[in-house]
């Protein structure tokens, strides 16, 4: 089965429609995760941003394939890439008000092991966060060179965006 066509619209910004005509927005930036290499040159983890028209979308298995497509393209340039993962209360219908994180959580993770078996999602949860938080998620090759760097520096990354405002 082939996945949805992604479309290039602008630097960094790609977008896709399903048969269901909801369109998805995957998005590239920097993500303010810096690493330092060998030759001392510090470096951006590269952040992945998954945008939905509505948010209740319907899953069907070539959504699923059409984002692991696109991560594979990701992930063959880049050995980290980081995820904030949406946790704010949705409106499904009528009076029904929930969470989602935990299951985009589940399903980003389920996703990983079955697509790319030589990667390892981490996310902040250890950290106790607010429930209400969004879910900060990194997903590293393990056989990086640099795995180590990016474990301690997603760690911090997430304890300075968890506890800034902290006097």
């Amino acid at each position: 089965m082939k996945g949805y066509e992604i479309v290039k619209e602008g630097e960094g910004t790609y977008i896709f429609v399903t048969d269901n005509n909801i369109e998805y927005q995957l998005e590239t930036k920097r993500s303010g995760i810096v690493y330092e290499d060998f030759q001392g040159e510090c470096k951006d983890i590269i952040e992945l941003a998954l945008n939905c028209d509505i948010n209740t979308a319907s899953k069907d298995y070539k959504t699923t394939l059409t984002l692991a497509n696109f991560f594979e393209g990701l992930a063959s340039s880049h050995d980290a890439i980081y995820l904030q993962i949406h946790n704010q209360p949705e409106h499904l219908y009528e009076d029904k008000v929930q969470r989602r994180g935990l299951s985009r959580l589940k399903l980003w993770n389920r996703e990983i092991s079955k697509f790319f078996k030589n990667h390892i999602m981490l996310n902040n949860l250890v950290l106790n966060p607010n429930k209400s938080s969004d879910i900060l998620s990194i997903i590293i090759k393990k056989d990086s060179i640099y795995y180590n760097q990016f474990v301690i520096k997603f760690y911090r990354f997430c304890y300075f965006k968890m506890y800034k405002d902290i006097s």
